[in-house]
């Protein structure tokens, strides 16, 4: 099986659409929500997500993760139109709820926008366990890897 990189899809039906990049910290594979100017930024957990960014940015350049394949010349910064995955399975940046009982995101957790341009597993009432994710729902294909991305079905 191929390598699969931040943000690039796994399956060909996912869908991407155009969105103008509003933050110079998002790098491939980061959560994005719609800002308050209306373009994409990394969520906070408080804003709506949006979808996954999937292309390398100038943030993904500086700091050494374009991958395989990546022309130097081709990352989008802020202020121009980036590829959002909003469906589908797509490699994504996760992290654990944020409960201090999380641990990792696992194969089947149901995901949600988290902090800092990561998605994050639901933690069930106060057992500190992660909620399993129903059908349809977004939710974790792998588990967490090393590098704290996962596969991770959109819906």
């Amino acid at each position: 099986m191929p390598e699969v990189h931040p943000g690039q899809h796994k399956y060909r039906h996912s869908e991407r659409i155009p969105r103008e990049l509003g933050s110079d910290a998002a790098m491939r594979g980061d959560a994005l929500a719609v800002g308050a100017a209306g373009t994409a930024v990394r969520t906070t957990g408080d804003n709506g997500f949006l979808g996954v960014l999937g292309e390398a940015t100038q943030a993904d350049l500086e700091a050494g993760n374009l991958g395989p394949g990546v022309d130097e010349a081709i990352p989008v910064e802020s202020g121009d139109t980036a590829a959002v995955a909003i469906q589908g399975v797509v490699r994504a940046k996760v992290s654990a709820f944020d409960s201090g009982t999380g641990g990792t995101v696992s194969d089947g957790d149901a995901i949600e926008a988290g902090a800092a341009g990561a998605l994050t597993n639901i933690e069930a009432g106060t057992t500190g366990a992660a909620v399993e994710a129903g059908v349809g729902e977004p939710k974790a294909m792998s588990n967490e890897d090393a590098d704290g991305f996962a596969l991770v079905f959109l819906g």
